[in-house]
């Protein structure tokens, strides 16, 4: 195979695909091994709600009733977790894992690759994209043999007004499929790069892929204040590290009070700061609230 050698952007191979020098982050898709679970770790048949996010940057799109489960079972020869989404209902529906997109400039008009490890007892699962100019492509789906097949689709970003960007895997075939009580799929190892030949899954350490996924959502232990009040307000300022996406929607959680009797509440909320206040009941010798939080910056 030829190829040319591009100082500033790697060695480009005639599928257009880049590899090596200075390529940085190849694959598109964040958690795509799901290592990362910070809503909880599902390693438990957990019930699917239609548009609700589980696993990090994963979120179901479903009108069946559904489970999912966190697994350790992989292709043979690969490593990491999978995913398994089982229905308990059927209907001409869906029943689908996707994943949005945050768009970039740079990727409008570019051809791209998509695989998906997948097994599944039902020949109308599939990987597919979709964008809201184009809508969705053709998908390319499963036997159906309970085997692992590996899936790869291919297209081309369109340019434009292109806003919204999404990667779905499932029970689906651009919108509603026969879908029967009992079918399941399995997945693991997804994957979206530049170029139109697919390339081994890229790895990433769970330090790094944490950080990718903390962007979007982020869960933050017992913070807490801790002093002498009067009847007041007390303000607390922390830090969203890293920063967020876009500033995000703020859920705290009680741990215990004194001299507070409501949770604090949240303003001057932007990427990278909140600032939490609350106000005491009583003038109080060693007052305190502590509180855990949650950010969500999801597309």
């Amino acid at each position: 195979m030829s190829m040319v050698i591009n100082g500033t952007s790697g060695l480009t191979f005639p599928d257009g695909s880049l590899q090596g020098i200075g390529v940085g982050r190849r694959n598109l898709i964040i958690n795509g091994d799901f290592q990362v679970s910070q809503r909880g770790d599902y390693t438990s048949a957990t019930s699917l709600t239609n548009g609700a996010y589980t696993l990090d940057r994963w979120t179901c799109t479903n009108g069946v009733g559904a489970t999912i489960q966190h697994r350790s079972d992989m292709p043979t020869g690969e490593y990491g977790k999978s995913v398994k989404v089982l229905t308990s209902s059927g209907g001409t529906l869906q029943c689908a894992l996707e994943q949005r997109i945050e768009v970039a400039d740079w990727m409008k008009g570019k051809s791209v690759t998509a695989t998906v490890w997948m097994r599944s007892n039902s020949s109308n699962s599939s990987i597919n994209f979709y964008n809201n100019i184009g809508g969705f492509d053709t998908p390319v789906s499963h036997s159906g043999n309970e085997q692992w097949e590996k899936l790869t689709i291919q297209t081309t970003f369109p340019t434009g007004s292109l806003t919204d960007l999404r990667l779905r895997i499932g029970l689906s075939q651009g919108g509603n499929t026969s879908i029967a009580s009992g079918d399941y799929f399995e997945i693991a190892q997804v994957q979206l790069e530049v170029g139109t030949v697919a390339t081994p899954f890229e790895h990433r350490s769970y330090g790094e892929e944490l950080a990718l996924c903390q962007r979007y959502y982020n869960s933050f232990g017992l913070t807490s204040w801790s002093g002498n009040t009067n009847s007041g307000s007390i303000y607390y300022i922390a830090s969203t590290f890293p920063p967020m996406r876009a500033a995000p929607t703020i859920t705290t959680t009680t741990a215990d009070t004194s001299g507070f009797s409501t949770a604090p509440s949240s303003g001057g909320i932007t990427t990278n700061s909140v600032e939490f206040n609350n106000t005491s009941n009583a003038t109080v010798t060693a007052g305190k609230f502590r509180f855990t939080w949650k950010t969500d910056a999801e597309l």
